[in-house]
């Protein structure tokens, strides 16, 4: 019989393991597509269903890297900065009180103020962030104090919030154990695997590390030297680490172990955004004073000596002796505490889920408000303390922050009704981010189970985010209720923007769903890993851009925002009934279709497109304002409507240019004329035209519109045939090809011919001048019948050349 494996062997196993699991996730993420496997060739992780994850990792990794950069800059320059002014301060009333003080003179230190005060204006980071050998003792103790309070906070958010294997049924170490290895050498090893693999411990101390180096003059050292203590400090928390969460399973209920959790949560958001605070806001002075008094002994504290470092009056021998005896004592503590834990059994009988037996209740009493799958949501939401603390009060406490670093806020929410609106959208989103992308990884491996029930699962998902939608509107709710008896009183234009913030939060909560079912890997074994965090970049862009149109005083972005946002909300979830079906299938995807997300894409690109194009075209080129908009617009045009082919192309969508309208459908038995059915609709909208030509004579504000209409086309001079070829061929084919081929089919494909026309018919409007938007709607009514009709986009491009043509004769 072969003897166990040694400790070290163990490790190196366990610790291997952990390293290629976390390698196969970044090449899951980087590969695109599927490759087949060569007869013989090793057997690799499987990837991901869906494609682009390589784009997202190395664009938000960066974006990461570099705002951690930036606020560890922002952190040192605040501190030396601060100090420094302090000291001079200090210098400059000793002067006052010594006149025969020879070393500086009272305009000396009077400069000195005046040119830290610019050191926020300076570089990202470098020696001219240091302070004067005078004043480095107290940035030492300061930087000594900084660190300490990442590590706490570091520590705490460990236990908390991103620990989801600590308050699980079936602990991952319970499974290790059944291992033909020791207690020591397995605490052994997830200390290791916890010290290389902590994303957080990298984040927050490296970039911090690496600017304290660089700045105090180590140059190109700092980098080795960054790595080495962080790697210090992840041991040193990977220990405390393994010994708390032993200690945490064997004392402590599931329910008690929650609520710890809970608590450690709120205490690590505290933490984590006080310390993101003094890159954002002025340290206080507190801080400052607590540098200046704090003993120096206490920088020899395990997580506070990488600042000593950085003394220029201290040799870096003693630390470097110092360090490795803390790496070794601390580590081996921690293991031999975690051994004497689990003597007598890695399982106690304190540490078991003990349900309660109530009183039973018959089927037909259950009622109300609160019954089905939204109790069942509730229910989850009580249980699950960590997700109840971050959806419900770390929102308040982020808003307390905000007050706390900008207290000038409490003016604008008296002043400003559109930033009162804004900021009660932003809560109740940030509420919705949390809420509504766990509506899928709540159900765990029971997922399966919400399949079995009598009705479709999309239905449920947007029960539960209903649920999420009504909490988060409580909160928005609440904000401008405050504003509202705190003196706000909103004009009846900004009124509109109000109405927004509530509409807005049941808008996104059924785009974040949809969002969250289309990102989620139920198939995931990690919590943490089931949520793509594309999609979760994705809703934040949404409702950023959301919130800055609600700001805009102007009322037509807010009405345009207003019809694309649910129409996106419609493209997502038309996505996600598509996939439901394949949610728990490893392998295969939903049947290409043509869906209606695709068209948005196309509509967006396309004028996005056409005006960056026609704005270097016009700076940088002798063309007419004319040409350059006519070139811009083909261009635009070939250039979308080419890639958007090809990618339809590309995923294989059955009978594309038949969906698209570009070659009859051979199924279809009769074959309505196009030329009639053209000539038809062409003569409607043309009328239709006329009629609201001559009669906005006789409304103000339409005449008001018209004349402005008016001097944009006086812009264009004579060039009317440029204007002709750009409005009677151009505009009715790429138009017709987004709007009817992309977007009404997309439509068409779920719905009914009305709903698809109308749906169509305003997105057509809304990209239009406001103007023109009642005639430009009732042309996509017209077209989008006369394609239903004839199924072709020939006849729809002949309404809308007649059209066009009707409105230039009339204008």
């Amino acid at each position: 019989m072969r003897r166990p494996p040694g400790t070290w062997r163990v490790v190196g196993i366990l610790t291997r393991t952990a390293g290629r699991r976390w390698l196969n996730r970044v090449r899951s993420q980087l590969r695109w597509g599927r490759r087949k496997k060569a007869a013989g060739a090793r057997r690799t992780g499987t990837p991901r269903k869906s494609l682009g994850g390589g784009i997202t990792l190395v664009v938000f990794g960066g974006l990461i890297v570099f705002y951690a950069v930036s606020v560890s800059s922002l952190i040192l320059k605040r501190l030396a900065t601060g100090l420094e002014i302090r000291d001079a301060q200090a210098q400059t009333h000793t002067h006052a009180e010594n006149a025969e003080d020879e070393d500086i003179g009272l305009g000396g230190y009077l400069d000195r103020i005046s040119s830290t005060k610019d050191r926020q204006a300076g570089p990202m980071f470098g020696t001219s962030l240091w302070v004067a050998p005078r004043v480095e003792p107290q940035l030492i103790r300061g930087l000594g104090l900084l660190l300490a309070g990442i590590f706490i906070t570091l520590f705490l958010i460990s236990i908390g919030g991103t620990n989801r294997d600590l308050g699980q049924v079936d602990w991952t170490l319970e499974w290790l154990f059944t291992l033909p290895a020791s207690g020591r050498s397995l605490f052994l090893a997830k200390t290791f695997e916890n010290t290389l693999i902590h994303a957080i411990g990298w984040i927050f101390n490296f970039p911090l590390l690496l600017v304290i180096f660089w700045s105090a003059g180590h140059g190109w050292l700092a980098v080795p030297l960054a790595l080495l203590l962080t790697l210090y400090l992840n041991l040193l928390l990977a220990a405390l680490r393994v010994v708390a969460e032993t200690w945490l399973r064997k004392r402590l209920s599931r329910g008690r172990l929650k609520n710890v959790q809970a608590f450690c949560t709120l205490l690590g958001v505290v933490g984590m955004y006080g310390v993101l605070g003094f890159a954002v806001a002025d340290m206080p002075s507190a801080f400052f004073r607590l540098a200046e008094a704090v003993p120096s002994a206490l920088l020899w504290l395990p997580c506070s000596v990488p600042a000593l470092f950085c003394s220029s009056q201290m040799s870096m021998l003693l630390p470097s002796v110092v360090l490795p005896l803390f790496a070794l004592a601390i580590p081996l503590w921690a293991i031999r505490s975690s051994e004497r834990l689990v003597s007598d059994g890695l399982i106690s009988g304190s540490a078991s889920d003990r349900g309660r037996r109530g009183v039973q209740v018959s089927p037909g009493a259950a009622g109300g408000l609160f019954r089905g799958i939204v109790a069942k949501e509730l229910h989850l939401l009580l249980r699950d303390r960590t997700l109840l603390v971050q959806t419900l009060v770390v929102p308040l406490l982020i808003l307390g922050f905000q007050v706390l670093w900008n207290p000038a806020i409490f003016s604008d929410l008296g002043s400003n009704p559109r930033t009162v609106a804004t900021i009660a959208f932003g809560v109740g989103a940030y509420v919705l981010m949390f809420g509504s992308f766990t509506v899928l990884t709540v159900e765990g491996d029971a997922l399966w189970l919400l399949y079995t029930l009598p009705q479709p699962l999309d239905v449920t998902l947007r029960s539960k985010a209903k649920l999420w939608a009504s909490l988060s509107a409580s909160y928005t709710l609440l904000i401008l209720l405050i504003a509202l008896f705190s003196g706000s009183r909103p004009a009846p234009e900004d009124l509109l923007t109000w109405v927004m913030a509530l509409a807005g939060i049941y808008i996104f909560a059924l785009l974040g769903t949809g969002l969250a079912a289309l990102g989620t890997d139920p198939l995931e074994k990690e919590r943490n890993r089931k949520v793509r965090p594309g999609m979760l970049y994705l809703y934040m862009f949404l409702a950023g851009m959301y919130g800055t149109v609600m700001h805009n005083p102007e009322p037509w972005p807010k009405f345009v925002v207003m019809i694309l946002c649910p129409l996106l909300a419609y493209a997502v979830w038309q996505k996600v009934r598509d996939r439901i079906p394949y949610l728990l299938d490893p392998m295969q995807r939903p049947k290409p279709q043509l869906s209606l997300s695709d068209g948005l894409v196309a509509a967006v690109s396309f004028f996005v497109l056409q005006t960056l194009i026609f704005a270097g075209l016009s700076q940088e080129s002798d063309l007419q304002l004319g040409t350059a908009l006519l070139y811009a617009y083909c261009i635009a045009g070939v250039i979308v409507g080419v890639i958007c082919f090809a990618v339809l192309a590309l995923k294989r969508i059955p009978r594309l240019a038949v969906t698209l309208g570009l070659v009859r459908d051979p199924d279809l038995e009769a074959r309505p004329s196009l030329l009639k059915w053209g000539l038809m609709g062409g003569a409607l909208a043309g009328a239709i035209g006329a009629l609201y030509l001559w009669g906005s004579d006789y409304v103000g504000f339409l005449r008001a519109a018209k004349d402005r209409a008016s001097l944009a086309r006086e812009l264009l001079g004579d060039q009317l045939l440029v204007l002709s070829i750009l409005v009677l061929v151009a505009a009715p084919f790429f138009e017709e090809f987004i709007f009817r081929g992309l977007i009404f089919r997309g439509l068409r494909r779920s719905n009914g011919v009305w709903a698809s026309a109308l749906g169509s018919a305003a997105i057509f409007a809304i990209v239009h001048p406001p103007y023109s938007f009642v005639p430009v709607f009732a042309v996509g009514l017209i077209t989008a019948f006369v394609f239903e009709r004839t199924r072709m986009l020939w006849a729809p491009i002949l309404v809308h050349m007649i059209y066009n043509g009707a409105v230039i004769l009339m204008g």
